[in-house]
């Protein structure tokens, strides 16, 4: 499980600080690096799965058990496409936050 982090800092290395078990043992430390993004309408659908015993079991599924390193609220999964380039501003008081595309 992943901690909740109010900011991270991501460059062609990745998450800055990041740990992933499964790309430095399975494909020997690789240089290759993802970005996971989880959605929230998807984190609730994986909640609902085998009539929400996923969500019961154990000590239940929580934000962070997929090892995501972002989880978005208000930009459903569709908006995404693999390869793409996202800017995210923080919700405030003031908005309630921006999601877009990038070509850079």
């Amino acid at each position: 499980r992943k901690s909740s982090l109010p900011m991270i800092s991501v460059s062609e290395k990745g998450v800055t600080g990041d740990y992933n078990h499964y790309r430095t043992v399975a494909l020997k430390s690789t240089a290759d690096r993802a970005i996971s993004i989880l959605t929230h309408d998807v984190s609730s659908y994986i909640q609902t799965l085998d009539g929400g015993s996923f969500a019961k079991s154990g000590n239940g599924y929580t934000d962070g058990d997929l090892g995501e390193n972002v989880l978005v609220k208000g930009v459903d999964f569709s908006f995404f496409k693999v390869g793409g380039r996202y800017r995210f501003s923080p919700k405030s008081s003031n908005n309630s936050g921006n999601a877009s595309t990038s070509s850079s």
